[in-house]
């Protein structure tokens, strides 16, 4: 059966599905926006699944209810959130997501919000229902981003449209987020988490470390330049054949065998 503990009765975590974790934000009545506690506790989940003896494969977060992934920081917490030290990575909901190797698939349920916005950011793949909105409002309270959406969201999008979401803090639609290449696939809302399970347990059927060092490589290869990291994935491509059992070459070529088809008459 499923494993789901809660935290602070705000954030769940189920093991429904086999390698696979699902996160859950639980606050609806509030639009998930988060608390302090909120935000500790969603950190600590993904440090403790990442340093767990059996991490999962595959992570799936999502926001409880239909309106809302997460609204963000609640902002009657704000002054405690946004006046803590910048060295407090063991807070840092972002930063221990980021630590993390396996691929985290975000399924955006309503309002990405904020830290709600930087959050979907730092997940590897993006379902969006119809009602999906990605909407960052920092210039509005004279905020300054700090867990990457000034940087991650350019990089997606294109640096001008991130200029017009943010600078102007235009309201992001799922259709126009998929257009533009910031989300992966739209989903009805009552498949949506579906849908990312689908995909998770697809995910999850691979070699971990296969998936988790092909994540390293594009994350690292990033911050180079294309040279650069096209020499780096040549010298992690070539390190990682000379590593390869015989076996894997057998069975490689034993898929191929299976998938040859005697050849048809054309007459």
């Amino acid at each position: 059966g499923a494993t789901v503990v809660a935290l602070t009765m705000s954030v769940e975590v189920s093991t429904e599905l086999k390698h696979v974790a699902m996160i859950t934000i639980c606050r609806p009545e509030a639009q998930n926006a988060m608390t302090y506690e909120m935000m500790t506790d969603l950190a600590k989940v993904f440090h403790d699944l990442r340093t767990s003896a059996e991490p999962p494969r595959v992570v799936i977060l999502t926001g409880a209810g239909s309106q809302a992934f997460t609204a963000g920081v609640d902002l009657t917490a704000a002054q405690r959130v946004f006046r803590t030290r910048e060295d407090e990575v063991d807070r840092d909901v972002v930063h221990q997501m980021d630590q993390c190797m396996f691929p985290i698939i975000g399924a955006i349920n309503g309002w990405a919000i904020n830290a709600g916005f930087e959050i979907a950011l730092a997940c590897d793949i993006l379902l969006a229902s119809p009602a999906a909105k990605f909407v960052d409002t920092h210039c509005k309270f004279g905020l300054l981003p700090a867990w990457g959406l000034s940087q991650r969201l350019p990089r997606l999008v294109g640096v001008n449209r991130a200029r017009e979401i943010s600078l102007l803090g235009r309201s992001l639609d799922a259709s126009t987020a998929h257009q533009w290449g910031l989300v992966n696939d739209i989903v009805p809302a009552s498949e949506i988490v579906d849908a990312a399970k689908e995909m998770a347990a697809k995910l999850a059927s691979f070699r971990p470390e296969i998936l988790q060092n092909f994540k390293r490589v594009m994350l690292e290869g990033l911050g180079m330049s294309f040279a650069e990291a096209r020499k780096y994935e040549r010298a992690e491509g070539f390190k990682h054949y000379r590593l390869m059992p015989m076996d894997d070459f057998d069975r490689m070529k034993k898929f191929i065998d299976s998938k040859k088809m005697s050849p048809v008459s054309k007459l």
